[in-house]
């Protein structure tokens, strides 16, 4: 996803404050992300801190209600190949309310990790940095004004060198994209004195977002097909859904879903169905 891409850019980078403060401490290396023996092997970032402390960060630009179970999958994989669990950080950066679980609950079982809304962060502080990246993270972070943060940060852009602007211009346009302030940046940017070539910048930009949203559509008139026709079959084989089951399919996505798709054939009852999901 083109967001995610361009905030592991920023808070890999010159957008560390954020990340730091959560962990509260100094990160000093990135880890390795590929985690092949987990379901979903690609985590967002895996640092390590200067006192040898793991901390893993996952990215959030919706809310995933799966989000309990796919933190507990991590922690095993990271165990698994570093022999440590880490401490655990969901940090969301949706437009919607937060409403993610920060914990797994089983009969023997309790799992947490910390889950923080970006604008629970201080968007001055963000503002304040010599970090190009923490700036523009201070459009996601600032709650009352993220379009007034977003202009002066393109101001600062203004007066880089062209090549860092040809850098930080298409990053400050995706971020923006998620408090819908795309529109925005492109009508005050030809107002300021941008000395790279605009066309090329946003036509990137909105070519990657059309390319997106022709690929979501088609993603989703899959995703739905795929749904009904394995609620027929659940239904030819069990009967009447009940509404938990019914929540429990539109859940799922992608390889989850074809996984169901291959064991609905086989289950006993729903019970057993869901059993791995």
């Amino acid at each position: 996803m083109k967001y995610d891409i361009a905030l592991k850019s920023l808070l890999q980078t010159s957008g560390l404050t954020i990340l730091e403060r959560l962990a509260g401490a100094h990160l000093v290396r990135w880890l390795n992300v590929e985690l092949p023996k987990v379901r979903m092997p690609q985590l967002d970032l895996l640092a390590e801190t200067e006192t040898g402390e793991l901390v893993h960060f996952e990215l959030q630009s919706r809310n995933d209600p799966e989000m309990p179970l796919r933190m507990a999958e991590y922690a095993l994989a990271i165990y698994r190949q570093y022999g440590r669990f880490p401490r655990q950080f969901v940090l969301y950066v949706g437009e919607a309310r937060l409403s993610m679980r920060p914990e797994l609950h089983g009969p023997s079982l309790h799992f947490s990790y910390t889950v923080v809304d970006i604008r629970e962060m201080d968007a001055q502080q963000l503002l304040a940095s010599p970090a190009s990246g923490d700036n523009i993270l201070a459009v996601l972070a600032d709650a009352q004004t993220p379009g007034k943060t977003a202009i002066e940060v393109l101001r600062r852009i203004a007066r880089l060198s062209p090549a860092e602007q040809a850098a930080q211009l298409p990053l400050l346009m995706i971020i923006s994209g998620l408090r819908g302030l795309g529109k925005l940046i492109q009508s005050e940017v030809s107002l300021m004195p941008i000395e790279v070539d605009l066309d090329e910048v946003f036509g990137d930009y909105l070519e990657a977002r059309a390319s997106k949203w022709r690929e979501q559509g088609r993603e989703q008139g899959l995703e739905q097909g795929r749904h009904s026709i394995i609620r027929r079959l659940m239904v030819n084989r069990f009967g009447p859904i009940p509404a938990w089951a019914d929540d429990r399919l539109k859940a799922l996505q992608g390889e989850q879903l074809e996984e169901l798709g291959v064991r609905v054939l086989d289950a006993k009852s729903l019970e057993d169905l869901f059993s791995t999901q």
